[in-house]
This record gives structure tokens, sequence and C-alpha cells, in this order.
């Protein structure tokens, strides 16, 4: 019989190198995000209001999340804020999104920032959404954690 082997791809061999040691170590970083998640507690969220007035082409808007994180560490979380359109079937369609940065942190309060700016014109509705963030994760949807804000 013959053996055949999927070769690995640079990530995999990262995470089986060392017996394994990356492996575990993203197995216990979910695992502690997984315990801290519930207890995360939005302090204070800004965002554009465009139910008051519309965002204009080019013209830039801060958004700002304040955030009680606990025992986790500032890069443990992503935060997003998300410009949708709905098409003609009625679904929302992703347009653009803006990456929040930390910009302060101290005593389990983190401060994220994003300036956005709107480079296509149209009617959008507005989200923000944080989620569980890992460089060493191959794609963010490979953990279910996320919160709409």
């Amino acid at each position: 019989m013959e053996k055949y082997y999927i070769p690995l791809d640079k990530r995999q061999k990262d995470m089986v190198k060392n017996d394994f040691h990356n492996a575990r170590e993203m197995a216990f970083w979910k695992k502690k995000l997984r315990r801290e998640w519930s207890h995360i507690e939005i302090l204070s969220f800004v965002k554009p209001d465009n139910t008051k007035e519309s965002l204009l082409l080019g013209r830039e808007c801060k958004s700002e999340l304040v955030v009680s994180i606990g025992d986790l560490e500032p890069e443990d979380i992503g935060v997003e804020l998300i410009l949708a359109e709905q098409n003609a079937k009625g679904d929302y369609v992703i347009k653009d999104l803006f990456e929040f940065k930390v910009v302060e942190f101290k005593d389990g309060i983190a401060t994220y920032r994003a300036n956005v700016i709107p480079d296509i014109a149209g009617t959008y509705q507005l989200a923000g959404r944080m989620y569980a963030k890992n460089k060493a994760m191959p794609h963010r949807q490979d953990f279910e954690l996320v919160r709409w804000l």
C-alpha cells in the first residue's frame, strides 16, 4: 500500500515543531479567551451616528471603544467598524472595514480608536464588532468569539 503525505504550510509547520509547543500555546490561549470573554465589559462605544447626519465621502470621523478586559491583553482583542449596504435582495454586504488600534491600556481598561474615512459613495449601515485576535491563527474565523457592539 502506497502512503500519501500532504505537505504542511509554514503556519502548520510552526504549530507542530518543538513537540507541538505552539499548538499547545494556542490551545491555552483559546481556553483563556473562552473563560474571560463573558466578563469583558463595554464601558463606552462612540461611532459616527449616520441616523443624524450622513457620512460624507472623504470626511474623517472618529470612533472609540473603551472596554474592561480583565486579565486579557489588549492584543488579544480585535475591534473594527463595518460599513455595509443593502443589496437588491435586502441582504447586507460589507463594503469597508476600519480596524481600531490600541491607544491606551491601564488597570485592565483598554481604549481602541479608529479614524473612519469613507472612500466610496453610498448609504451605509454602521456596526462595530469585537473578536478574539491572535497572529498565530490562520484565519480569524477559526475561533468563534465575536461580540457585536
